[in-house]
């Protein structure tokens, strides 16, 4: 795909942007001729990309800012650093951490935790950034901006055993859709919704006592998509200048529409709760 001219040597800040979707979308905004900001609260996930040989691309157009998003401290130096660079074009929210089991045997403070991180730091975040922004751009200027949402078929769907994570992705869905006609026509947004995506998310999200996060993975190892095919539709809607909902795989569409039918869409949503029980519920022998 060519590169596109509207976003040449452009700077993109991508809050989680050192693993995952994240680390992916850095990549392919960087291949396609733009400079982004990252920003994690994992340093170590930053110092593995610098110690991989076939990083050195990427590492030349891009700058690392380690904190916590929940932090206002590091809101505001973040916002500080990103408005410092010139021409600005983008954030990219790709902040998420995950918590599987029946909710009532999840932790209190876990669940805070996902609320805190996935919702209530994210529109904090951009009310503060854009109040920043238009201290120094016009309302009525023509450069095109972004602030893109990497959203989840949960927040569409729901999804039992994932609910503090699918509200909260419901909830920034929400909030990103609520922006769109309020915003200068110059700002778009854009979310983009994948199903199951094959991340380092996995590996760290909590879990209730009774749920089996192995067993969960081998349930549903033919759902998953890869980040790289998230990163790549997600660029080439900036580079089509697109303002919509997108779904990065034809399967997940398909698995969407499929549920929103009357019968089969009720027999399909049985047979996938049915496997998501499997893995919440201990066998009887054990």
């Amino acid at each position: 795909m060519a590169r596109p001219a509207w976003f040449q040597d452009s700077w993109f800040l991508v809050l989680g942007g050192t693993s995952g979707i994240g680390w992916e979308i850095t990549k392919q905004l960087i291949l396609h001729g733009g400079k982004v900001l990252s920003a994690s609260k994992n340093e170590q996930e930053y110092q593995n990309i610098k110690q991989d040989p076939l990083s050195q691309h990427y590492l030349e157009n891009m700058e690392y800012l380690q904190g916590d998003i929940r932090d206002d401290n590091f809101q505001n130096q973040l916002i500080t650093q990103f408005l410092s660079k010139k021409p600005i074009r983008g954030i990219i929210h790709s902040i998420g951490i995950g918590v599987f089991g029946k909710y009532w045997e999840l932790p209190l403070n876990v669940i805070q935790q996902v609320m805190d991180v996935n919702y209530r730091a994210g529109p904090l975040f951009i009310h503060r950034f854009l109040q920043a922004y238009f201290k120094t751009h016009s309302t009525h200027e023509n450069q095109l901006f972004y602030l893109t949402y990497i959203s989840s078929t949960t927040a569409e769907t729901g999804i039992p055993f994932f609910g503090p994570y699918a509200s909260t992705k419901a909830a920034m869905d929400t909030f990103f859709r609520s922006l769109k006609d309020e915003l200068p026509s110059n700002i778009k947004t854009l979310i983009i919704r994948p199903g199951a995506v094959k991340t380092p998310f996995y590996e760290t999200m909590q879990t209730a006592p009774q749920a089996n996060l192995e067993k969960l993975m081998e349930l549903t190892k033919g759902a998953f998509t890869t980040p790289e095919k998230v990163a790549k539709t997600l660029v080439k809607q900036l580079i089509k200048k697109k303002e919509s909902i997108i779904y990065p795989d034809f399967k997940t569409k398909l698995q969407l529409k499929t549920l929103a039918l009357p019968f089969i869409g009720k027999k399909l949503w049985k047979y996938y709760v049915n496997l998501l029980e499997k893995a919440t519920t201990p066998e009887p022998n054990q």
